[in-house]
């Protein structure tokens, strides 16, 4: 009885049975063949399909990733825009309140470029008001006042609120 290597290494628990190579014939009646042993290991196809399907499931959740990160970016700088207007608005309303004050004190006041610190704003930018006062032809006792607020003060990442506001003054 003549046994080879291939007979010993068959599976075992998966219901077949090494028989040697004597020729026998086996359960389904046909001989050994003296080609390749059955493999317990999938095929190199079978490899070669789970990894691309696994490449392919890492190449869709990066893509999903990447998508989040972008959606998160652009709703930061939204949030961020949105921050600067609000305080850029405050700054014009406090920009027609101190014309208005400088008006009461002084009828001829003609406007200035108000530069408000960071500290002042109690964040980390400076703010700047442009204010332009002018006489309405015809009416002496009122002012037209214009307002550029600009916040923060760099011109790449502003954001400008105008406003105007006519105001009665006390001759």
């Amino acid at each position: 009885m003549r046994t080879s290597w291939n007979d010993f290494n068959s599976p075992v628990g998966n219901g077949l049975r090494a028989v040697p190579s004597s020729g026998t014939p086996r359960s389904s009646g046909t001989p050994r063949s003296s080609g390749s042993p059955r493999r317990a290991f999938p095929t190199d196809a079978r490899r070669g399909a789970a990894l691309i399907v696994v490449l392919a499931g890492l190449a869709v959740t990066m893509v999903m990733f990447i998508t989040t990160m972008k959606l998160f970016l652009v709703q930061q700088k939204t949030i961020e825009l949105n921050a600067r207007q609000i305080q850029a608005g405050w700054l014009a309303e406090s920009g027609i309140q101190r014309a208005a004050a400088r008006l009461a004190a002084d009828a001829n006041y003609r406007g200035e470029t108000w530069n408000v610190s960071a500290e002042d704003l109690g964040g980390r930018d400076a703010g700047a008001v442009a204010i332009r006062v002018e006489q309405p032809p015809g009416k002496p006792d009122r002012r037209t006042v214009h307002v550029e607020a600009d916040y923060p003060s760099d011109p790449q990442q502003r954001a400008r609120v105008m406003r105007d506001a006519t105001l009665q003054i006390k001759p």
